[in-house]
């Protein structure tokens, strides 16, 4: 349990440091927009929670593409959903941005629902990627077989 903390510390500062990138290369339009206080407890729930599943499923489920190393509760997962929240946060107009920094509720809504979208996209990610190793796989595969050296 104490390593599972360390580790979930140590991805929080990464967030922290990319937080921080944003507030760094646009003050005008970062900080009304992005409540740091609250990304920095959501994306600490985030890795949390992913960890917390990883745990719990790791031996337990089997992935939809078959491939093992398809696990959607990976840190993947929480670094796309952490953009998925920054993105939208981004792209509102000032003052829909505004009310996510007053409205807890909204924000927390906001975020599951963005940690259901990220998760489910890192996934289709990663099944995506397993199948193209599979491809690549099979073909270099098949390309010894049919060269003139091949037995």
């Amino acid at each position: 349990m104490t390593s599972s903390r360390s580790t979930v510390d140590e991805l929080l500062e990464r967030e922290l440091r990319r937080e921080s990138f944003w507030v760094e290369t646009d003050e005008s339009v970062a900080p009304t927009r992005l409540n740091a206080v609250w990304r920095r407890k959501v994306v600490h729930w985030y890795f949390t929670l992913v960890a917390a599943l990883q745990r719990q499923h790791s031996s337990t489920v089997q992935s939809p593409g078959g491939d093992p190393s398809v696990n959607p509760f990976s840190r993947y997962s929480v670094h796309v959903t952490a953009s998925l929240l920054d993105n939208y946060l981004m792209s509102l107009p000032s003052e829909r941005a505004i009310r996510f920094n007053h409205d807890r509720p909204a924000y927390q809504l906001l975020a599951t629902t963005c940690l259901l979208l990220g998760m489910r996209l890192a996934q289709h990610d990663q099944i995506k990627e397993a199948r193209q190793r599979e491809a690549s796989t099979k073909q270099q595969e098949r390309g010894l077989n049919e060269s003139p050296g091949g037995l």
